[in-house]
């Protein structure tokens, strides 16, 4: 069974949790869905990588682009897409997934920063969106 958590908070704490998440394989059931925090996103992803006590943490841009696809096609289905192939904005008019991943934009930096790219159509999105919490509230 896949237990779907968000961390609340990327500090110390926060930042260890996923840490801990991604190099322990015990954990495989818990997917991260979210993370909510009123930091600078590159400030907390430089902080991730380069922990002064834990030393560095590595990904590569394929394991990102994995872990959106499996997302995709689990937990997230019907709401993150994923695209691998060379589409542009207006390819995405009248999608009703809240975001579609493009894989072929994921770029690293020097392994120390990630670049990832989503397209959508926020209007058409939200409005699915909104009926899939009308239809939780009703079952």
């Amino acid at each position: 069974m896949t237990i779907r958590v968000a961390i609340n908070g990327f500090g110390r704490i926060g930042r260890n949790i996923l840490r801990a998440k991604y190099e322990n394989s015990k954990y495989e059931d818990i997917q991260i869905v979210a993370i909510n925090d009123l930091g600078d996103s590159n400030i907390n992803a430089h902080l991730l990588v380069h922990d002064t006590v834990h030393g560095k943490f590595n990904t590569s841009v394929d394991e990102l682009n994995n872990l959106v696809l499996q997302s995709s096609e689990g937990d997230m289905k019907n709401i993150v897409g994923y695209n691998n192939l060379p589409l542009v904005s207006v390819d995405f008019n009248h999608s009703s997934y809240s975001s579609v991943f493009d894989e072929s934009l994921t770029r690293a930096s020097d392994d120390k920063l990630y670049k990832i790219c989503a397209w959508y159509d926020n209007e058409w999105g939200f409005s699915n969106r909104m009926l899939d919490v009308t239809m939780h509230w009703v079952n």
